[in-house]
């Protein structure tokens, strides 16, 4: 069983380019995701665009911690470069805007409150800790873009200004499940469609060993097709390929 809460009501936010505060103060704004504190600054021909570090804090609490549960935090879009702490520890550090990250926080939380603190770091000078081969190529003023991980038009293009926003652009959730057997990620995704057919890699990862003779089941539909895939189950990762006859297709197909 996964359940999940969103988390994207109730955060307290503070820029600071201090040290990494320790308790949320009284000078903390109250904002709800998803944020980005460049969204006013970054365009309102100030020259005041925030390029320093800020920091999000959330309060949580739990009433019930079963022994086999795992609970994950799921971060759905972080700009850019960000460390995630739980009651004080460090549980993960991500540096890519474009990814869902998932973090395994079972073994930091615990009973009644909890707290969930995101050090965002600035990415232009994240960017400059590498390395940069002499006579690297980039674009005009935008060598931060070989190393962070952020749309390329954020770092300014002939027809769009640089614009390089920071913050918790989308959802955040905690995620729990029950600690039963099962599918723990699976990944679906096109290999190729024509009319008559159209073929998928399904991609999975389980969390227990294979018995004898167990199987995944797979079931789908699409218009009037309908399919039914046993994949045998004889180790806890792998992929398959999977037919659609006659699917109906979800792109204008000749049409531009």
């Amino acid at each position: 069983m996964r359940n999940l809460t969103n988390f994207n009501q109730g955060w307290s936010f503070i820029k600071n380019s201090g040290q990494i505060p320790t308790k949320v103060e009284e000078n903390y704004e109250a904002v709800n995701l998803p944020h980005s504190w460049n969204s006013i600054d970054g365009q309102d021909g100030g020259n005041d665009y925030f390029r320093g570090t800020c920091y999000y804090v959330k309060n949580f609490k739990l009433s019930d911690l079963p022994a086999n549960a795992k609970h994950y935090l799921e971060i759905n879009g972080a700009a850019s470069s960000a460390d995630v702490y739980v009651n004080g520890k460090l549980a993960a550090s991500v540096d890519n805007m474009f990814m869902i990250h998932t973090v395994d926080i079972s073994r930091l939380i615990a009973m009644g409150e909890n707290e969930i603190f995101i050090h965002i770091k600035p990415v232009v000078v994240e960017a400059m800790k590498y390395e940069y081969p002499f006579m690297v190529s980039a674009g005009i003023n935008a060598y931060e873009q070989l190393y962070v991980r952020k749309p390329a038009h954020m770092f300014g293009w002939d027809i769009t200004p640089r614009y390089v926003s920071a913050g918790l652009y989308r959802p955040v959730s905690l995620v729990y499940t029950d600690g039963a057997e099962g599918i723990e990620e699976y990944y679906l995704c096109t290999a190729s469609a024509t009319r008559e057919k159209a073929v998928f890699e399904f991609y999975y990862k389980t969390n227990c060993l294979p018995a004898d003779n167990m199987t995944l089941k797979l079931e789908g539909d699409c218009g009037d097709s309908h399919f039914e895939e046993d994949i045998l189950f004889n180790y806890p990762i792998g992929r398959r390929k999977i037919v659609f006859h006659n699917p109906k297709l979800w792109w204008p197909r000749n049409f531009g």
